[in-house]
């Protein structure tokens, strides 16, 4: 589909915003000013202090608004704010022009990687240079019509809302889950004597010795139960003299966060991943089921013990 799509001038379809915002406005914090475009979700988020050692832009509402400083990791936004708003001159805001374009299509759009790509190859000094309204409108991209990004759209809001609603769910099982967890330990508390962890777990860390010229694929844990990430690659260039290489079914826990649940049980998804010496890793003894003192681990109450 994007083959049949018209290579357009950008100028043609948007105008930058011109204009300064009422002076009075802003230090009283009528308008407020945009403290930064949050990279991922392209939020905006204010600030109505009025102080500002740059001059400032007026941005209307529905305005598409991109951070010259940052737009290559994301920070491109739209004012859903039912007000004027104001940035610094760091910023521009654009507008569609004489209903050319769909300016919510202009913003998925931009969000893209093949827009990215698209200021990479054609910007001076690529993406590092803080780009202007003059990079902006001058760039040449391919544009579906009008009608064509209005279907796009609202195909694209559609699939939003679908993962806002799996999200939600999810929230909610989620929340039944430590919910039966917390009931079911509590159960077994009255039922059942109490023993020492170390009559279940055992250290079983496989320290590797590091090596400056390799590199090493590592995860992370997050706080609060939610379990291990994969952080990346980290090459042996640390202060570190040994790694810690993870196994699948032993338990991981952070020596400096494990008090707010940075404690995970390893999967086969992390089996043979690294980890930094903070991190010790245990296995189960014999006749003991990992995954039940997993569960067990996740229960805030045992954080902080």
């Amino acid at each position: 589909m994007k083959s049949s799509w018209n290579i357009q001038k950008l100028n043609n379809y948007l105008d930058s915003r011109n204009g300064k915002p009422n002076e009075v406005k802003v230090l009283s914090g009528e308008i407020p000013i945009v403290s930064k475009i949050e990279f991922n979700t392209g939020k905006i988020y204010l600030r109505e202090d009025g102080k500002s050692n740059t001059k400032l832009i007026k941005i209307l509402p529905k305005d598409l608004v991109i951070s010259g400083i940052n737009a290559s990791k994301g920070a491109i936004s739209l004012n859903n704010y039912p007000q004027e708003i104001a940035a610094t001159i760091h910023y521009s805001a654009y507008y569609p022009k004489e209903n050319k374009c769909d300016i919510i299509f202009m913003w998925y759009y931009f969000k893209s990687n093949i827009f990215q790509n698209i200021l990479k190859d054609n910007l001076p000094g690529g993406i590092k240079t803080e780009i202007k309204p003059k990079h902006i409108l001058s760039l040449e991209i391919p544009l579906p019509p009008l009608e064509e990004q209005k279907r796009i759209v609202a195909k694209l809001k559609k699939v939003e809302d679908n993962i806002k609603k799996i999200k939600e769910l999810i929230e909610i099982q989620e929340r039944d889950i430590k919910n039966l967890r917390f009931s079911f330990f509590e159960k077994c508390k009255n039922k059942y004597s109490t023993k020492s962890l170390s009559k279940a777990l055992e250290l079983d860390i496989d320290a590797e010795k590091v090596d400056v010229f390799k590199e090493y694929n590592f995860a992370g844990v997050y706080g609060f139960g939610k379990g291990l990430f994969v952080r990346g690659i980290q090459d042996g260039n640390t202060s570190y003299k040994v790694f810690h290489k993870l196994h699948k079914d032993h338990i991981v826990l952070s020596k400096v966060k494990g008090w707010e649940g940075a404690i995970a049980l390893i999967d086969e998804r992390y089996d043979g991943l690294y980890l930094s010496p903070v991190y010790p890793t245990f296995k189960a003894k014999e006749n003991i089921n990992i995954k039940y003192i997993s569960e067990y681990l996740q229960l805030p109450a045992v954080w902080q013990i």
